[in-house]
Order: structure tokens, then sequence, then C-alpha cells
């Protein structure tokens, strides 16, 4: 077996299959770069889809959850009480996708592995891991707390004079 860190050329593995004799078989892969540039793609592209799934899960969410706002509103609860819990909603979320997810894909890999007979190795992508679980909660739990604004004051229809008649309006800000 042959191998080196730099990709052959195409001169390279056509003297390489000249050579060869008696039923040889010379497989080539793609240079590291290639991959992980194609990783690096896709788990772009899977975080912006995944925090799109999650902005409307939260907005669903949020918009169940009125009779809960009016409660913080009674309490008088400021916008970044309201932001902190959807952004632990999101962050939450997140991390639940994320044990979901993880064992599912190595499953698939290794499924894959086994129906393809490679004879590579096969590693952990601790570095996907790290991010599936640690930078993508994080990001969308701040970027969820970024982008939900504190509860709109003409929407709420609990009156100023029930706030203030509650005596837990001033209490808890």
């Amino acid at each position: 077996m042959l191998s080196r860190d730099t990709a052959f050329s195409d001169d390279e593995i056509a003297a390489l299959r000249s050579a060869a004799t008696g039923g040889s078989v010379i497989e080539t892969l793609a240079p590291v770069g290639t991959q992980s540039k194609l990783r690096t793609v896709f788990a772009v592209v899977g975080m912006l889809v995944g925090l799109s799934v999650l902005g409307a899960t939260v907005t669903l969410i949020r918009s169940e959850s009125a009779d809960d706002d009016r409660v913080l509103d009674v309490l008088g609860a400021t916008g970044k009480t309201r932001r902190s819990i959807a952004g632990a909603t999101a962050g939450l979320l997140a991390l639940g996708g994320a044990v979901l997810a993880a064992p599912l894909s190595l499953v698939g890999l290794i499924i894959a592995r086994a129906a393809f007979r490679s004879g590579l190795p096969f590693t952990l992508p601790w570095s996907t891991i790290v991010i599936l679980f640690v930078v993508f909660p994080a990001m969308a739990a701040f970027a969820t707390g970024l982008s939900t604004g504190g509860f709109p004051r003409w929407r709420s229809r609990v009156a100023p004079s029930q706030r203030a008649a509650t005596g837990l309006a001033g209490e808890l800000s």
C-alpha cells in the first residue's frame, strides 16, 4: 500500500497503474484538504438549517405560552428575562437535538463503512462532535436571545392598575 501526505499526480497514478500486475487494484483518495473543506461547508449549511428550525420552534413555543408571558408581565419581568428564557429554551432544544442526532449519525457511519468494506480506519470526528454539543447550542441560545424582543406593552392584556394591585410588580425586577 502506498500513501503520502500529498495527492499523487495524474502521471504518477498512470505509472502506478501500468506497473500493477496480477489483478492489483489501485485506489486513490481525495486530498485531505478537499474533505475538510467539504465537511466545513456541510457543517455550516447544517447549522443554518438547524437555526432556522430552532427559530420556528421557539416562536411556536412562545406563541403557545401567552399565559406565561402574562404572568411574567404581572410580576414585572424585564425584556432581558424574556430573552434569557427564550435563549435557554433554544439552547436546550439544540442540545437535545445533538443528543439525538450524534448517536444516529455514528450508526450511519458504521453501517456505511461496513457496507463498503473499506480498509480505512474509523476515527471519531471529535471537532464535529464538539461543535455539535457545545458551539451549536451556545450559538442557538445567543442568536435567540438577541433576536427575541421583550413582550410589547401594547399586547399585554393585564392593565397597569392590576399589576400595581398585586404588589409584586416592583419586588422581582
